[in-house]
């Protein structure tokens, strides 16, 4: 049996009202103990910074009412994001949606099912969700090292005011369900792991477009791993740490990702031939390098410049458009927001700007809005980091970077 399961493969049968009530009840209990024990001061748990890098800090505790084995850990970060932006992306109306969350975010996690929905959104409550899951993790190695594991749990989404700013809050927690979601050991190894305690709350800031994330992760691998405290720790404290870490850049993509699909295209496909305005380019729009033998030209799709294919000033993208996904070669302007009036507002400088690399663009009279318009490395990444607001590193080959969002 091999991943991913249908939604089909776990029998479900109907809740009883008992059932209905008891996961209500434990939805709204772990919000509440969510919103408290995530606090980094002030709250039941004493917080001890384990590692503070440049996107997230790291906080070791000890819960000393959370049942023996229960680790402990929070990480503390920054997204550029709204609060109803991260809301429509985290609800998934059903599994097909729920596997594309899942690959969109998470490299661990291979696979997911919606098991029940028993709260939904309404015009009253947009933003509120209770329902259960199961989801499957591939750690490392593909289970050689420490074996992989599985989780069903009962999922809260709803709205909350936290110290008079408003924040939304994920919260997590294990459920026993043997007739709707089996044990999987004997039929694909995977361990059963325990969330006691875990979610994510998003608080707004005194800056727009920006939220504060906190990320609590209490669980209980159950195994053998349970018997080296020190290899649990480590392989808990590596998770949270690096699913911190491109949790934010990962949202920050899909949200351009979302954006660029939501405004129009001056190209609707890719172009076919050299004729026209393409062809006729010998620069590139934004560096001003010279097109050469080598280095082809392109256009973006968005605002029709035509471009090179250095990943500082264009890549490709995967947009979702009217249900779709499709391929989509965009300027870096475009792609982080900037677009036209970022060019227009470059091309209105001082006439004494100067060109890191003078011989590649005409310094005449006639040329002197071209030359004025070229961005350098630094100021490409300057706008990378300005519109994104995120430091952004770009990985990979200079030639056609592609970031890949579904």
């Amino acid at each position: 049996m091999k991943l991913p399961l249908s939604a089909e493969f776990f029998p479900r049968p109907p809740l009883s009202s008992t059932q209905v009530a008891a996961i209500k009840q434990i939805a709204r209990r772990t919000t509440v103990e969510l919103v408290d024990h995530a606090r980094v001061t002030g709250g039941p748990i004493q917080w001890t910074l384990s590692a503070d890098e440049k996107y997230v800090k790291i906080f070791k505790g000890h819960d000393s009412q959370a049942p023996p084995g229960v680790t402990s850990w929070l990480a503390e970060s920054m997204v550029c994001a709204t609060l109803d932006e991260i809301q429509r992306m985290f609800y998934c109306a059903n599994t097909a949606a729920y596997k594309t969350y899942i690959q969109t975010f998470y490299d661990e996690v291979k696979d997911g099912v919606k098991l029940y929905d028993i709260v939904t959104p309404t015009s009253d409550t947009p933003h509120h969700f209770i329902g259960v899951n199961w989801v499957a993790q591939v750690l490392p190695a593909h289970g050689f090292v420490v074996k992989n594991r599985d989780w069903c749990f009962v999922e809260c989404q709803r709205d909350c005011v936290i110290d008079g700013k408003r924040a939304w809050v994920r919260s997590f927690r294990s459920i026993e369900l043997p007739d709707a979601c089996p044990n999987l050991y004997d039929a694909m190894g995977f361990i059963r792991a325990e969330h006691h305690r875990s979610g994510i709350v998003y608080i707004e800031t005194d800056h727009p477009g920006v939220l504060r994330v906190l990320h609590l992760s209490q669980v209980y691998l159950h195994g053998d791993l349970m018997r080296n405290l020190n290899l649990l720790e480590s392989v808990v404290q590596y998770g949270v740490k690096r699913r911190s870490k491109t949790m934010a850049t990962r949202i920050e993509r899909a949200l351009r990702a979302h954006r660029l699909g939501a405004t129009p295209f001056v190209l609707a496909v890719p172009p076919t031939t050299t004729d026209g305005p393409i062809g006729d380019s010998t620069t590139c729009t934004l560096c001003c390098k010279r097109f050469g033998l080598l280095g082809r030209r392109v256009q973006c799709q968005k605002c029709g410049h035509v471009v090179c294919r250095r990943a500082k000033c264009s890549a490709l993208w995967d947009v979702p458009l009217q249900g779709h996904v499709f391929s989509r070669r965009i300027c870096t302007l475009c792609s982080t927001g900037g677009g036209a009036d970022a060019l227009a507002r470059h091309e209105r400088r001082d006439a004494s700007y100067v060109i890191a690399d003078d011989d590649q663009c005409s310094t005449s009279t006639s040329h002197e809005t071209e030359q004025s318009r070229c961005f350098d490395d630094a100021e490409l990444d300057k706008v990378l980091m300005t519109y994104s607001g995120l430091d952004l590193k770009l990985s990979g080959q200079d030639d056609d970077l592609r970031f890949c969002v579904t």
